[in-house]
């Protein structure tokens, strides 16, 4: 887990993809645009923190490209009283593990039924041990 400014990232113990990882603000904030200066610089922190581990040495230093946007979760931000959300979002990376043959179906996608042929606890041990 990596902690930051108020905020934490961590492998979810399901993950839904290899090395995926959740990001979210300890306390409960409802959107993006509701974090203070403090806050957003503590998603920085903490993403600069995560991203360097997903990046590390292990994957042969080259830099990936992420998706974030797409699994942001947070109140929509229209100005209409809503139910509270706990923001959060999950931080994947586009790449393969090496040997591993794996293209997301669209069917995969649609159905929400995903295989991971990366054990969530080894990505994590090996996502503690790059911050070392």
């Amino acid at each position: 887990m990596v902690r930051a400014g108020g905020w934490q990232a961590w492998v979810p113990p399901a993950a839904t993809w290899p090395y995926e990882m959740l990001v979210a603000p300890i306390d409960h904030v409802d959107d993006l645009p509701s974090l203070s200066d403090d806050g957003r610089d503590g998603l920085a922190a903490t993403l600069t923190d995560a991203l360097g581990r997903l990046d590390a040495p292990r994957f042969d230093a080259r830099p990936h490209a992420y998706t974030m946007w797409e699994r942001t979760y947070q109140r929509p931000f229209d100005g209409i009283d809503r139910p509270a959300v706990r923001l959060h979002a999950h931080v994947t990376p586009l790449w393969r593990s090496a040997g591993v043959q794996r293209f997301v179906a669209a069917a995969e996608l649609g159905a929400e039924v995903y295989f991971n042929p990366v054990d969530p606890a080894d990505a994590a041990a090996s996502l503690r041990a790059a911050g070392r």
